[in-house]
């Protein structure tokens, strides 16, 4: 196991402050991980299906790290101006100091308050301290002895993966999905480990699984519907209507026009094609936007039009044996500068791209 691999990993689930802590803490330890018995295969059902029901809008909130101008902290923070240094810490929790799904942004926000800790003993020190300053004194020790295994469970982790390695298909990235969260539920139990990493590993196999039938290019559109509603119902039961509706409209506008991708390659008529565009815009964009992306359509087609008329003068004065190379670069340069004005350059510059492209593609025998 290198050393600049580790780093990487825990850097990615400790946060890159921790790293020397983690990498002392692996070295102390002289190796020996705490291992769980874990799945190597994707599950038969669901990591989290819709009985998780934590709220799309408190899963939106929990990522990130806890800050005063975060928006799970502001309400209890102007409610109780300066109870608190930093953040509410209370808001974090149930009551009872019981986790939540934003409990691990508080954990990141106490990473990150003591990223410059000169090691993890230090780091745990100061952090301790740090929670009898803000909480009374029973719940600021049940909270510290939460956060170090919320910390040991991490590096540990991060360690365990080095032999797991790269998942290279939508079922083995379900798969390790699956793993990290049987890891976390053994060592933290499974209703802390749920409530720090439900939200995050839901959304990510919920990603996997819309993005494998979206991608899907042997799959009609009416299919890929019915298999994402299934998956909606699936995961998100009531929550269906908001998690479609989530997501900014052209990103949902892009993803329908990758659904129906297979019925796009298919149609032979440029009027179908314009309908069922036309179709999905209405539904995803106001008349006035959908006016605009009109505008743009034409302006678009315009200007390939000269783009084709400029690629066939191009190839006349390639051919012209009567002229030097540099006299055919120089007619070139003329007829992109009248034919395009000051987007020659641009058509230029995306040229340069296609051709080395093109000539990469030679030179590695792809084509």
């Amino acid at each position: 196991m290198s050393g600049l691999s580790k780093w990487k990993k825990i850097g990615l689930l400790c946060g890159a402050a921790l790293v020397l802590m983690v990498l002392g803490y692996v070295f102390l330890s002289g190796g020996n991980s705490r291992r769980a018995v874990l799945p190597e295969a994707a599950p038969d059902g669901y990591i989290f299906d819709k009985t998780y029901d934590v709220p799309l809008k408190d899963i939106v909130k929990s990522h990130g790290v806890a800050s005063p101008e975060d928006s799970v902290n502001q309400a209890k923070a102007s409610a109780e101006p300066g109870r608190y240094s930093q953040v509410a810490v209370s808001n974090y929790f149930d009551e009872g100091m019981g986790v939540t799904v934003f409990t691990r942004k508080y954990f990141k926000y106490l990473e990150k308050r003591f990223k410059h800790s000169k090691d993890l003993e230090s780091h745990l020190a100061e952090v301790k301290a740090f929670l009898l300053s803000q909480l009374p004194e029973d719940e600021a020790m049940e909270l510290f002895a939460l956060y170090t295994d919320y910390l040991n469970c991490e590096m540990d982790l991060a360690y365990a993966q080095e032999s797991w390695g790269q998942p290279t298909t939508v079922e083995e990235v379900v798969a390790l999905l699956a793993r990290i969260q049987a890891y976390r539920r053994d060592y933290l139990g499974k209703e802390v480990a749920d409530a720090l990493y439900g939200a995050e590993i839901k959304t990510k196999e919920y990603r996997v699984r819309r993005g494998a039938i979206v991608a899907d290019r042997e799959l009609y559109g009416e299919e890929k519907e019915a298999l994402l509603a299934q998956l909606n119902e699936d995961m998100w039961g009531d929550q269906t209507s908001d998690v479609e509706a989530y997501g900014l409209p052209y990103n949902r506008y892009q993803e329908k026009l990758r659904i129906y991708q297979k019925d796009f390659s298919e149609m032979t008529s440029p009027e179908d094609k314009e309908a069922l565009t036309r179709e999905f815009r209405e539904e995803f964009f106001t008349p006035e936007q959908v006016a605009a992306l009109d505008e743009v359509d034409v302006m678009l087609a315009e200007k390939q039009t000269i783009e084709n008329q400029l690629q066939a003068k191009e190839q006349e004065i390639e051919s012209n044996p009567d002229l030097t190379q540099e006299q055919k670069d120089a007619a070139i340069e003329q007829a992109a500068d009248e034919m395009l004005g000051e987007d020659a350059p641009a058509y230029f510059r995306r040229k340069a791209i296609r051709d080395g492209k093109k000539d990469l593609m030679q030179e590695q025998g792809l084509n």
